[in-house]
Protein backbone atom coordinates (compact mmCIF):
# COMPACT_ATOMS: atom_id res chain seq x y z
CA UNK A 1 0.00 0.00 0.00
CA UNK A 2 2.87 2.21 -0.24
CA UNK A 3 2.52 3.26 -3.13
CA UNK A 4 -0.59 4.91 -2.43
CA UNK A 5 0.68 6.74 0.31
CA UNK A 6 0.62 10.58 -0.17
CA UNK A 7 -1.04 10.49 -3.68
CA UNK A 8 -3.83 12.26 -5.23
CA UNK A 9 -5.58 11.12 -8.40
CA UNK A 10 -4.53 7.33 -7.78
CA UNK A 11 -7.06 6.04 -9.67
CA UNK A 12 -8.45 6.72 -13.16
CA UNK A 13 -11.70 5.55 -12.46
CA UNK A 14 -13.71 3.53 -10.41
CA UNK A 15 -13.33 0.42 -12.46
CA UNK A 16 -9.85 1.15 -11.91
CA UNK A 17 -9.93 1.44 -8.64
CA UNK A 18 -11.60 -1.58 -8.99
CA UNK A 19 -9.19 -3.65 -10.60
CA UNK A 20 -6.49 -2.33 -8.22
CA UNK A 21 -8.58 -3.53 -5.13
CA UNK A 22 -8.90 -6.89 -6.40
CA UNK A 23 -5.05 -7.58 -6.96
CA UNK A 24 -5.11 -6.27 -3.17
CA UNK A 25 -7.42 -8.63 -1.22
CA UNK A 26 -6.52 -11.58 -4.28
CA UNK A 27 -4.88 -14.19 -1.10
CA UNK A 28 -8.17 -12.98 1.12
CA UNK A 29 -10.62 -14.15 -0.91
CA UNK A 30 -13.24 -16.90 0.65
CA UNK A 31 -15.18 -18.75 -1.70
CA UNK A 32 -18.58 -18.18 0.56
CA UNK A 33 -17.80 -14.22 0.39
CA UNK A 34 -20.51 -11.96 -1.13
CA UNK A 35 -19.22 -8.41 -2.22
CA UNK A 36 -21.66 -6.08 -1.07
CA UNK A 37 -21.77 -2.55 -3.44
CA UNK A 38 -23.03 0.26 -1.58
CA UNK A 39 -24.93 2.79 -4.11
CA UNK A 40 -22.84 6.07 -3.72
CA UNK A 41 -20.25 5.61 -5.88
CA UNK A 42 -18.74 2.34 -5.11
CA UNK A 43 -21.30 0.25 -7.14
CA UNK A 44 -18.69 0.11 -10.32
CA UNK A 45 -15.64 -1.02 -8.03
CA UNK A 46 -17.60 -3.68 -6.50
CA UNK A 47 -18.64 -4.84 -10.22
CA UNK A 48 -14.91 -4.63 -11.54
CA UNK A 49 -14.24 -6.78 -8.31
CA UNK A 50 -16.75 -9.35 -8.95
CA UNK A 51 -16.02 -9.30 -12.97
CA UNK A 52 -12.47 -10.44 -12.40
CA UNK A 53 -12.74 -12.73 -8.56
CA UNK A 54 -16.23 -14.36 -9.82
CA UNK A 55 -17.67 -13.67 -5.92
CA UNK A 56 -21.15 -12.79 -6.45
CA UNK A 57 -22.26 -9.24 -5.86
CA UNK A 58 -25.40 -7.74 -4.10
CA UNK A 59 -25.89 -3.93 -2.97
CA UNK A 60 -25.89 -2.38 0.32
CA UNK A 61 -28.68 -0.03 0.16
CA UNK A 62 -27.67 2.06 3.63
CA UNK A 63 -26.76 5.49 4.87
CA UNK A 64 -24.11 5.91 7.13
CA UNK A 65 -24.75 6.98 10.82
CA UNK A 66 -21.53 10.10 11.53
CA UNK A 67 -20.31 10.80 14.07
CA UNK A 68 -21.26 14.20 15.94
CA UNK A 69 -17.73 16.02 15.03
CA UNK A 70 -16.75 14.31 11.94
CA UNK A 71 -19.62 13.86 9.29
CA UNK A 72 -16.96 11.56 7.16
CA UNK A 73 -16.68 9.41 9.86
CA UNK A 74 -19.33 6.66 10.29
CA UNK A 75 -19.94 4.15 13.43
CA UNK A 76 -23.10 2.75 12.05
CA UNK A 77 -25.57 2.34 8.83
CA UNK A 78 -29.07 2.73 8.64
CA UNK A 79 -30.53 0.28 5.66
CA UNK A 80 -33.66 1.08 3.31
CA UNK A 81 -35.98 -1.14 6.17
CA UNK A 82 -35.13 1.15 8.86
CA UNK A 83 -32.36 -1.48 10.21
CA UNK A 84 -29.57 -0.35 12.21
CA UNK A 85 -25.92 -1.65 12.70
CA UNK A 86 -23.33 -0.10 15.08
CA UNK A 87 -19.91 -0.55 15.01
CA UNK A 88 -19.32 -1.54 18.84
CA UNK A 89 -15.78 -1.21 18.75
CA UNK A 90 -15.61 2.38 16.90
CA UNK A 91 -18.77 2.96 19.66
CA UNK A 92 -16.24 2.19 22.39
CA UNK A 93 -13.64 4.65 21.12
CA UNK A 94 -15.84 6.97 20.46
CA UNK A 95 -17.57 7.31 23.92
CA UNK A 96 -20.86 8.37 22.57
CA UNK A 97 -23.82 8.37 24.71
CA UNK A 98 -26.84 6.62 24.11
CA UNK A 99 -28.48 9.85 23.58
CA UNK A 100 -25.84 10.71 20.92
CA UNK A 101 -26.23 7.43 19.15
CA UNK A 102 -30.14 7.93 18.98
CA UNK A 103 -29.27 11.66 17.72
CA UNK A 104 -27.18 9.84 14.83
CA UNK A 105 -29.47 7.47 13.49
CA UNK A 106 -31.88 9.93 13.82
CA UNK A 107 -30.19 12.46 10.90
CA UNK A 108 -29.63 9.92 8.28
CA UNK A 109 -31.17 10.53 5.55
CA UNK A 110 -35.37 10.32 5.03
CA UNK A 111 -35.43 8.96 2.07
CA UNK A 112 -33.44 6.07 2.94
CA UNK A 113 -36.25 5.18 5.89
CA UNK A 114 -38.82 5.85 4.23
CA UNK A 115 -38.26 4.09 0.55
CA UNK A 116 -38.88 0.48 3.52
CA UNK A 117 -39.06 -1.69 -0.16
CA UNK A 118 -36.50 -0.84 -1.69
CA UNK A 119 -37.67 -1.05 -4.75
CA UNK A 120 -35.42 1.37 -7.02
CA UNK A 121 -32.71 -0.04 -5.07
CA UNK A 122 -33.11 -4.13 -5.08
CA UNK A 123 -36.24 -4.89 -7.91
CA UNK A 124 -38.47 -6.48 -5.01
CA UNK A 125 -35.57 -8.99 -4.33
CA UNK A 126 -34.80 -9.85 -0.72
CA UNK A 127 -31.69 -8.72 0.77
CA UNK A 128 -28.77 -11.66 0.60
CA UNK A 129 -29.17 -13.36 4.42
CA UNK A 130 -25.66 -12.96 5.94
CA UNK A 131 -24.78 -14.67 9.09
CA UNK A 132 -22.41 -14.12 11.84
CA UNK A 133 -22.59 -10.32 11.42
CA UNK A 134 -21.88 -8.86 15.10
CA UNK A 135 -24.31 -5.49 15.39
CA UNK A 136 -27.02 -4.06 17.54
CA UNK A 137 -29.85 -3.60 15.94
CA UNK A 138 -32.62 -0.96 16.57
CA UNK A 139 -35.78 -0.73 14.51
CA UNK A 140 -37.84 3.03 13.67
CA UNK A 141 -40.96 3.17 15.80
Amino acid sequence: MAEFENRTLVFRDLGHAGKILVNLMTKDLNADAILLGIPAGDVPVALEVSAISGMPMDLAVVSKITLPWNTEAGYGAVAFDGTVRLNESMLARANLTDRQIREGIEKTPLHLRQDASGPRWRSCAPPPCIPGILHREFHWP
